[in-house]
């Protein structure tokens, strides 16, 4: 498999690790506003147990460009190294020096192509075409025969999940980075936000009140984004223990905006392989994306890739 995976139509594609670690997959389709690109990209190391996904930002060519050169700079970095150990530890110090690897270059694009690589040093205008991209970047720690963790940074509003097949749960792991967090602080009450967004589909379901305000109001807000590769937040760091047989499934918004929760579980649920699952969410997205907007919310054109990773 050719790990850099870029713009173009959707493909499937299969590879197994030379130890037989993993089986990956992956389908990307470009937004119908923009056919002829594709801002997505992903990544797929399946010899170093490293997946990752992008969702560039920046206007035309802006964001191709920003998830080509995050992707880049994490294989560059990859290279570089030779002596990555197989523990938690270790793995959180990589991949955090992967991202900061990837937020670099993205920086030194920006001073290229702008002399600047800070957002508040711009007007309005240059600000929209600002090259800058989503990243979820993940490696997979084995801990024993059939144990392992995922270690991710993220930052965005791109997805990882985990689909736990003993257990018959999609598992979303990563929670976005968006104004949603900004007006609801308490983590329960955000949790609640959050399950309703990923389920609404009426104009009527937004009208539902959180702390006075109807969630059309958080509806707006969950793809305004408050940290990316290029912020100097950093990511944020989490470890999730998976175990063999289960799915790891990265997504970014195009996919998981306009598909509910219980599509995704259905489409993960019914599918009988890795290829499958990426064919079936990038392509029911889509169609979903094709509606109108008056008949379901959630449609919204955008590009759509889903990375799916089978732990062995």
């Amino acid at each position: 498999m050719n790990p850099e995976h870029g713009e173009g139509s959707g493909r499937d594609e299969r590879e197994r690790s030379p130890e037989g670690k993993f089986t990956v997959a992956f389908e990307t389709l470009p937004s119908d506003k923009h056919p002829d690109r594709n801002e997505d990209a992903s990544l797929a190391l399946p010899e170093r147990g490293v997946f990752a996904i992008f969702d560039g930002m920046g206007g035309h060519r802006g964001g191709a460009e920003a998830s080509t050169v995050a992707r880049e700079a994490i294989i560059q970095a990859l290279e570089k190294r030779t002596n990555d150990r197989d523990d938690v530890e270790s793995a959180k110090q990589e991949i955090t020096e992967l991202f900061r690897a990837a937020h670099e270059a993205l920086l030194a694009l920006r001073r290229d192509k702008y002399g600047e690589s800070d957002h508040n040093s711009l007007d309005e205008e240059a600000e929209k075409k600002f090259p800058d991209t989503t990243c979820t970047l993940v490696r997979v720690v084995p801990v024993g025969e059939k144990q392992h963790f995922l270690v991710y940074a993220h930052a965005g509003d791109s997805r990882l999940y985990v689909d736990r097949r003993d257990e018959d749960i999609l598992e979303q792991a990563t929670e976005d980075d968006d104004l949603v967090s900004d007006f609801a602080k308490d983590p329960a009450l955000r949790r609640e936000i959050r399950r309703a967004l990923d389920e609404v589909t009426s104009p009527k379901d937004l009208e539902k009140e959180f702390i006075g305000l109807p969630l059309r109001t958080f509806f707006a807000f969950r793809n305004v984004i408050s940290n990316s590769l290029g912020k100097d937040k950093g990511p944020g760091i989490g470890i999730v223990p998976v175990a063999a047989g289960d799915r790891v499934i990265l997504t970014s918004d195009g996919v998981h905006d306009n598909l509910t929760s219980v599509d995704m579980q259905n489409i993960v649920g019914d599918a009988e392989s890795v290829e499958e699952i990426a064919r079936e969410l990038a392509k029911r997205a889509q169609e979903r994306s094709r509606e109108k907007i008056d008949h379901n919310v959630r449609a919204k054109p955008d590009d759509m890739t889903a990375l799916v990773v089978e732990v062995k």
